[in-house]
């Protein structure tokens, strides 16, 4: 987004500037200001960063889930027991029934 700049305020920008630049005390509270800025938008965006990480890593967790699911309802198509599913996918049996019973 393109945003003009009137003369008036670039003059209003001179002025601020230069007042900053003859109050050494106003200038270092200033920047000490600017400081702090910076530092939460780095805290913002490093919080946003770990929200993608985790949602990336829990949509891995979602689709490993659903490609286990999927072997399970093979696997009791083929007639396999519940403890012999159990054992080769990890999968808990009363998570198996539920699958089970849920698919039927």
């Amino acid at each position: 987004m393109v945003t003009e700049i009137s003369d008036e305020q670039i003059e209003k920008a001179r002025e601020a500037m230069k007042w900053l630049a003859e109050n050494p005390s106003a200038r270092r509270l200033a920047d000490a200001e600017e400081m702090q800025r910076r530092d939460i938008v780095s805290r913002i965006e490093g919080a946003r960063e770990e929200a993608r990480e985790e949602a990336r890593e829990e949509g891995v967790r979602i689709g490993e889930l659903r490609e286990r699911q999927k072997t399970v309802l093979q696997l009791l198509g083929l007639k396999w027991s519940l403890e012999e599913i159990s054992n080769f996918t990890g999968m808990s049996i009363d998570q198996i029934r539920v699958l089970e019973n849920g698919s039927s």
